[in-house]
Order: structure tokens, then C-alpha cells, then sequence
């Protein structure tokens, strides 16, 4: 008997506790007097916990006994009026009719936090317009039967959330002005905005807000839903046409873009967005905020442990040959530009940097997709011998990277002096180098010098040439005469004639 009676009590306080956790519909009555509403505009309000009900009298009939023959009865008529909390506009009206004041006549009228039983005209005032009646009610746990899936506490900056069931998104953003909770909540179609305070409870079709308590730092409040309906992260996802992105493991690309859709492909299925309609797919929800010619703006529902990673594009730049060249000589620098990423790399911009670098052509501009591959030369020269290191920067608005090569400058003289003889001499004096250009400019100005000698000199034989010399006479000498003899005169003949020959020579 004991372990009954333990039993039954162990029993009724798990049902207590239950009741107390998850709480429970209460019955309750009330008794009203209130007198015509046409005639006083006098209604009695009952509060619920998501609206406001207020209960009108709008009609007593008395009954003519000469118009019946059996029992005669006197009725009234009400009006129950669904309300708005928060700002008084009426929702729904039901009017109840015939309502005689004979016994409790059951009702069957239901409304969300709500349900009317009964009602029972105790006295109808014929001469004061009124009446008195009972009515009862249930006053229903709205949060009973369903699930909390988000807690808070609003501070200052506002709160974004969002909750999603089948092809349907509530999206919701919780705000405050001093004591009062605002709750801006839209769907697929509809946007209201609710206002509480502690112990309000806010309706939104299958979300419903309850209003805590407010703090020293804010307001806590909490979101209760229906089964089915859970928390969800929203991913903003900018993409061109032909390119991917993964939600949880999964690609999704997009193939086909225009101004009101855009067609996403998913495992060889091809699905359509629109603008303002939720699609589901492969259990994430997609929601197309904007779409054009080449790219669309989609917007992604997804459980808040899932990542969502739009691919960026990946560029890599490759020198194709060793860069090595002899100074003042024009080198090329050959090179293969590769988009390896899963997306398209716009507005692509190359260009070409370095230490003591004369750039002839080092700048491209463009684009490549994804897979794409672009060979490029770039031209430049180094006036110095030495070892240097180019870059090559590739920018887009997207990303930045630098890529940098080893150069090799030969020195033309050792280049030369390497060769052996050539008919370009080097000379080299006090670090100033004559090079074969060099030698030629001044061979030619030695050149001119030379035959501007030769025709001065020209005319200065030329010139003298034309002038008189003075003449100049041998004076004679007197010869003795002598008596000589024939053999000794031919002798003496024979002299003087050499020694005429010699003078004329001399």
C-alpha cells in the first residue's frame, strides 16, 4: 500500500514539474457588466499573452409575449474583438448572437492564446442598456508546445537572426527603445514589427518572441518555434557566371545568369532562383537578392556549423628561360600568367619593377578564367654589369602578390677580352671604357681633322707656288794667260772643263 501510495504521489509531482517547466492551459471566468457600446462606447478587455480581446454589447432583444405562444425569452448579442497589443487595430471580430438568459450556453470560439468555453446571462438591465453575464475562458500556454532556438540579450548594436523551415525563412532583427523590445520580423512575403516588454510574448506565424526581463545592460528575450524550424546563419555570396562555391563539402556553380534568375547546378541538377523566393537545395536554403547579365547576389541559409567558402581565383606567374644579357643589350623576359582557382580573375594588372632597370615594356592588363593560361614578354635593359632581382607584381581588386627573378649582366669588356683580338679595340683609362661605338665616333672626327689638314695644306703649296724667287748670278773670275804648250794647254783645257761641270752641278 505504501509503495502505491509513493507511486501515485512520485507520479503527480513529475506532472506537477512537467506543468511547471513547460506549462499549462489555465480555465478561468470572469463576470462582466457593461452596458450598450453603441449607447456608451463602453467595452471590457481581456488580455492575453499575445493579444488583447475586448468584449462589446451590442444588442438586448426583450420578448413580446403577445408574439409568442409558449415561453418567451429575452437575448442579447455580443462582440468579441481580437486586438492588436500594441497599437489597438482590430484583427478578427466574432459576433455572438442570441444569447438567452436561461442557463450556460457553451461556446466554441478559439483564437490563438485564447479559447472562449461558456457564458451565462445572469441580469439583463432593460431601462439601463446592460447586462450582466459570467464568461469563461482558457487562457492557453502559447509556448507549450514549442521549442526555444535562440536566447539573447539586447544591448545596444542590433541583433540579425534567422530561422528557416522547407522553402521558408524568417528573417529577424531585435532592437530597443529604453524598456521596450522592437522585433522587426519578414518571411518570404510578409514584415511586421512587434513591441514588448517583460513577460510580452510576440507572434509571427510560427516564431514567437518572449520578452524576459530587462537588465542593467539590456533586454534578454528568447525565440520559441514549432518543430522543424531551427537557427540558421546567412552567407552573402557575390559570384560571376562559371564559377563555384561550397557550402559543407558540397560545389555549387553557377551556369546561366540573367535579370530575374539565376540557374545554380548541384550534382548534375540544374536549379532556378528568383528574385524574392526561397529555393532549397540539398537542405540549405537560397534566396536571390540580385542577378544581372554575368553575376548574381545569392544569399545562403544554413546551419550555423556548416562553412560556406567562395572560391577565390589562384594566380601563378613563371619565368620560362634564364635571364642572363650583357649591359645596354635589351633583354626579354618570357613568362606564363595561370589561373589554377576555381573562380575568374578580373581586371588583372602585371607589371614589371626593378633596381637600376630601364623598362621598355613591362605592363598587361586584363582578365583569365578560371583554367585559364596567358604567355606573356615583358622588355628591359640594365645599363650596369652585375646581379640583380626583378619583380613582377599581379594585382586585381581581389588580391596583390609579387614575384621576383634572378637577372644576370655580363660586362661587355670582359665579354670582349674573353673573345680574344677583335677589331673593336677597348681601350681602358681611369674607369672610362671605349667601346666599338665609341672608337667609331672618334675615328670618324679624326677623319675630319685629317683631311681639313690635307686641303690646308694644299693651299699653302699652292700659294707659294705662285710667287717669284729671287735669281742669283756666279760671278766670273779673270784666268791669266799663260804660255803654255799644246799637250799642257789640252790638260789645262781638260781641268777647267771638269771643274765648269762640277760648279754647274754644284
Amino acid at each position: 500500500m505504501d509503495k502505491r501510495f509513493l507511486s501515485i504521489l512520485t507520479c503527480f509531482i513529475l506532472i506537477c514539474s512537467i506543468n511547471l517547466v513547460y506549462g499549462a492551459n489555465v480555465d478561468k471566468e470572469v463576470t462582466i457588466m457593461i452596458p450598450l457600446y453603441q449607447e456608451k462606447n463602453e467595452e471590457y478587455t481581456i488580455k492575453g499573452d499575445l493579444y488583447n480581446y475586448s468584449i462589446r454589447l451590442v444588442e438586448i432583444t426583450k420578448c413580446d409575449k403577445d408574439l409568442f405562444d409558449g415561453s418567451c425569452i429575452n437575448t442579447i448579442e455580443l462582440n468579441i474583438l481580437q486586438k492588436n497589443k500594441y497599437n489597438n487595430e482590430t484583427i478578427k471580430t466574432v459576433v455572438v448572437p442570441n444569447i438567452i438568459k436561461v442557463r450556460e450556453i457553451p461556446l466554441t470560439i478559439e483564437f490563438e492564446d485564447i479559447k472562449f468555453t461558456s457564458i451565462f446571462v445572469i441580469t439583463i438591465y432593460f431601462d439601463q442598456g446592460a447586462a450582466n453575464f459570467k464568461l469563461g475562458y482558457t487562457a492557453k500556454d502559447v509556448l507549450r508546445e514549442m521549442t526555444p532556438i535562440y536566447s539573447g540579450e539586447m544591448i545596444e548594436s542590433p541583433i540579425s537572426l534567422y530561422f528557416g523551415e522547407a522553402d521558408k525563412v524568417y528573417s529577424m532583427i531585435v532592437n530597443r527603445s529604453e524598456d521596450k523590445l522592437i522585433v522587426n520580423v519578414r518571411n518570404n512575403i510578409d514584415s511586421e514589427t512587434l513591441y514588448g516588454v517583460s513577460d510580452d510574448i510576440l507572434p509571427f506565424g510560427n516564431i514567437r518572441v518572449k520578452v524576459l526581463n530587462k537588465t542593467n545592460n539590456g533586454i534578454k528575450f528568447t525565440v520559441y518555434s514549432i518543430s522543424g524550424i531551427n537557427s540558421l546563419s546567412k552567407s552573402e555570396i557575390s559570384i560571376k557566371k562559371g564559377e563555384s562555391f561550397n557550402i559543407g563539402g558540397s560545389d555549387f556553380k553557377v551556369i546561366d545568369t540573367s535579370n530575374l534568375s539565376t540557374t545554380i547546378k548541384f550534382q548534375d541538377q540544374e536549379f532556378i532562383l528568383k528574385k524574392r523566393s526561397i529555393k532549397s537545395i540539398n537542405g540549405y536554403l537560397f534566396e536571390l537578392s540580385d542577378s544581372g547579365a554575368d553575376s548574381a547576389n545569392i544569399n545562403v541559409y544554413h546551419p550555423l556549423s556548416i562553412n560556406v567558402t567562395e572560391y577565390s581565383p589562384n594566380v601563378t606567374l613563371t619565368v620560362t628561360k634564364k635571364l642572363e644579357a650583357e649591359e645596354g643589350d635589351v633583354i626579354e623576359i618570357p613568362f606564363t600568367l595561370a589561373n589554377t582557382g576555381k573562380a575568374n580573375a578580373e581586371n588583372l594588372e602585371v607589371i614589371l619593377q626593378g633596381s637600376g632597370l630601364s623598362i621598355i615594356d613591362g605592363s598587361w592588363k586584363g582578365a583569365l578564367k578560371s583554367g585559364e593560361t596567358k604567355d606573356l614578354i615583358f622588355k628591359a635593359k640594365y645599363n650596369e654589369p652585375g646581379s640583380y632581382i626583378i619583380n613582377i607584381g599581379v594585382s586585381s581588386g581581389q588580391f596583390s602578390q609579387n614575384f621576383q627573378k634572378d637577372v644576370n649582366i655580363k660586362s661587355k669588356v670582359t665579354s670582349v677580352l674573353r673573345e680574344g683580338p677583335t677589331q673593336a679595340l677597348i681601350f681602358i683609362a681611369k674607369n672610362y671604357i671605349l667601346t666599338q661605338e665609341r672608337i667609331k665616333f672618334i675615328q670618324n672626327s679624326i677623319n675630319i681633322f685629317f683631311y681639313i689638314g690635307i686641303a690646308i695644306s694644299g693651299t699653302i703649296i699652292v700659294y707659294s707656288s705662285m710667287q717669284t724667287l729671287p735669281s742669283r748670278d756666279i760671278p766670273k773670275k779673270k784666268i791669266p794667260k799663260q804660255k803654255v804648250t799644246i799637250n799642257q794647254t789640252k790638260k789645262n783645257i781638260s781641268k777647267n772643263v771638269r771643274k765648269r761641270k762640277i760648279q754647274e752641278r754644284n
